[in-house]
């Protein structure tokens, strides 16, 4: 399930706002719904609003109240109206319309922060035309909605929890990450690495009881260490799975790893997994940086549960990484989850960088204080038409033209590049003293370092 289109009639500061997330004409997937999405704009234009919107909205959507009230005719907030021909459904509540592919539509005409189907007392009331197998199957599913805010906090430790937890977060359709607390994050995987480890450890021990068994020859030690091998080779374990195709791919730039040998010293060290540096040494969970954190913790839902056409939301991804780990964030979580949709609200160039033109929404104010959308084309939407593209841009050029920095850097600069070019003008006048020249050359080739400038 992907959102194609968004319609947000009257809410805080959007006003008869409209966004067409589909690909345009002259795009091998014209028409179909993006794959990801970029919201940016200054400041208070609603990026976080969005995000937010979107959460609740997919939720209700997605709940499995919906679907009863599909199936339950007698429900007296329901209204069925069965036409096998037709295939759309319509949810009606003020305010907020969001279209789906496969030709879904869903329309609410009031919005506010319930997840139910009453508002002030009204019933809602729900249209469903066309209550055919195919929709059902979709609403059954329940699409899975994955939201991360940007103020997640990363002070819990990473152990696997109780497996009577687990039920409860993969029967859920909303991973609400400013309620779910991160501390069972690892409850996605748990399952897996538990009984991996607790078999290896098995294996393990039936090669100790063969070297300590005297009747054994040389050839059961070696026939006992075949079959260890053997099952490893066949039996991948998921730890190292998830370390060489995920978070090491990340990870090795903080200089760290996922460290992939069990060593059982306690119990605690079956369900837990731990961080060392490339070299070999632990580091403790808390000794790690923030963005280290968000990096492993954020990343293990995704990769516990390999979501596949999920809605996933991600308000400013980039808190506390450093720039060369914006630039891959994107491709790094889009890798994880098949045929998903991805929404990132942000405030960085390098994060932007990684959409096309028609993945990015600027959100700008009017003259009225509502916000619009910036459009990157002119005339009709194909992709011929678009006169931005953040992945053609310079850092800088993205600053200025998608971002709309007017200058190019701070007052301080272009007062030495004043200087620079002065002491440029003197070397090329005859008149100064060998003595003179050689220390104004000094001068101008350190602040032409410093300044980043090709010397001439």
């Amino acid at each position: 399930m992907k959102l194609t289109e968004l319609h947000i009639k009257d809410y805080n500061q959007f006003e008869d706002f409209k966004l067409d997330l589909t690909y345009p004409k002259g795009h091998p997937k014209a028409g179909q719904a993006l794959d990801k999405v970029c919201f940016i704009g200054q400041s208070g234009t609603g990026k976080t609003s969005l995000i937010e919107l979107l959460r609740k909205t997919m939720f209700t959507i997605s709940s499995e109240r919906v679907l009863n009230a599909l199936l339950d005719k007698k429900n007296n907030e329901c209204t069925v109206l069965g036409n096998e021909q037709l295939n759309d459904i319509e949810f009606s509540r003020n305010g907020i319309s969001i279209k789906l592919d496969q030709e879904i539509n869903f329309t609410f005409d009031r919005y506010d922060d319930k997840n139910d189907f009453s508002n002030n007392g009204e019933s809602f009331v729900l249209k469903a035309i066309g209550l055919n197998k195919d929709i059902v199957n979709l609403l059954s599913n329940k699409s899975k909605i994955f939201y991360y805010p940007y103020d997640i906090s990363y002070s819990s430790n990473i152990q696997l929890v109780n497996n009577d937890f687990i039920p409860l977060l993969l029967d859920t359709t909303l991973y609400d990450f400013s309620k779910l607390s991160l501390q069972n994050s690892w409850s996605f995987i748990n399952e897996k690495i538990i009984k991996d480890r607790e078999l290896e450890i098995k294996k393990s021990l039936e090669i100790s009881k063969a070297l300590q068994n005297p009747k054994l020859t040389n050839e059961d030690i070696l026939k006992a260490r075949e079959e260890f091998f053997n099952w490893r080779k066949n039996s991948p374990n998921p730890i190292v799975d998830l370390a060489e195709k995920f978070l090491d791919r990340i990870l090795n730039r903080f200089n760290l790893k996922v460290k992939t040998e069990l060593d059982f010293e306690r119990k605690e060290d079956i369900e837990t997994i731990k961080i060392q540096t490339r070299q070999g040494e632990d580091i403790p969970f808390d000794a790690l940086s923030t963005g280290t954190k968000q990096v492993i913790l954020t990343a293990l839902p995704l990769y516990g549960l390999k979501p596949e056409k999920a809605i996933i939301l991600f308000d400013e991804p980039e808190r506390s990484l450093y720039p060369d780990i914006q630039k891959e964030i994107v491709d790094f979580y889009t890798s994880m989850a098949k045929d998903s949709q991805f929404f990132f609200a942000t405030h960085s160039p390098l994060i932007a960088s990684s959409f096309e033109p028609w993945e990015i929404v600027e959100l700008k104010f009017n003259e009225k204080g509502k916000v619009y959308q910036e459009k990157y084309y002119e005339g009709e939407n194909h992709v011929d038409n678009y006169t931005i593209n953040p992945q053609y841009l310079t850092w800088t050029g993205i600053l200025q033209k998608v971002f709309d920095l007017e200058q190019e850097s701070n007052p301080l600069r272009d007062r030495q590049l004043i200087e620079l070019a002065t002491l440029e003008s003197k070397l090329k006048h005859n008149s100064l003293s060998l003595e003179k020249k050689k220390e104004t050359f000094e001068k101008y080739q350190k602040l032409a370092t410093l300044l980043n400038w090709e010397l001439k």
